[in-house]
């Protein structure tokens, strides 16, 4: 409780007092020009490579490891939890969540909901975009009656539109997009395609030359 008392200070703290407490309190590493904002984070390990950021109002609760690579951003009034019965604290005093690892330039925008009970990773230049999707990496296992974990990788270069849910063990290929308002169930087979609809299913093939798969910033302007 005391932990979970100072990283609220560390929340609503001046940056140079918020870096210390977080690397006292979450092994924190900072890349040159990495920055975090007004927001409460839980994890047991924080790393930020060069001119990363997390914005403000956003709540990280009971998450293993968050990992952002260089330029890598993860925005503002996003949750993100590990916490239930299926994640509690090993006899090392050790989270048993999962861990977010965003690389070199990927982004996740604002808004967004991700369940952190497994793995989610989102591959360099992809972008988790426009608002209210849902990231899900537990779900129940009907026919077992059971709760059931699985990760969640979004490759590099890929799109993900507003509103779109990721249910346990999605993978989208490197250099996808997937359409507002689609249901991921499982892994998406094929490279540098459109996907949509619920289930997510191919639409068409995206053309290699469109300027988002090879953009060299991670924001999108």
């Amino acid at each position: 409780m005391f932990r979970k008392c100072l990283l609220v200070v560390a929340a609503l703290s001046p940056w140079f007092l918020r870096r210390l407490l977080l690397r006292a309190l979450c092994g924190a590493t900072f890349g040159k020009g990495a920055r975090v904002g007004f927001s409460y984070i839980d994890t047991q390990l924080l790393e930020l490579g060069e001119g990363a950021t997390i914005g403000s109002l956003n709540v990280i609760r009971h998450v293993r490891e968050v990992r952002l690579g260089k330029g890598a951003v993860l925005g503002s009034l996003n949750s993100a939890s590990g916490a239930s019965v299926l994640t509690g604290i090993d006899d090392k005093g050790n989270y048993r969540s999962g861990r977010l690892t965003l690389g070199d330039g990927g982004a996740i925008t604002n808004r967004h909901y991700l369940d952190l009970h497994a793995d989610i990773t989102v591959g360099r230049m992809a972008l988790v975009a426009g608002v209210r999707s849902t990231l899900f990496t537990h779900s129940v296992d009907l026919a077992a009656s059971r709760q059931a974990t699985g990760p969640i990788h979004i490759g590099e270069y890929s799109f993900i539109g507003t509103n779109t849910v990721l249910l346990p063990g999605a993978h989208i290929p490197d250099r996808c997009a997937v359409a507002a308002g689609a249901v991921v169930t499982g892994p998406l087979e094929e490279p540098g395609c459109l996907y949509g609809g619920v289930p997510a299913r191919k639409l068409r093939a995206m053309a290699a030359s469109d300027a988002f798969f090879n953009r060299a910033d991670a924001v999108v302007k």
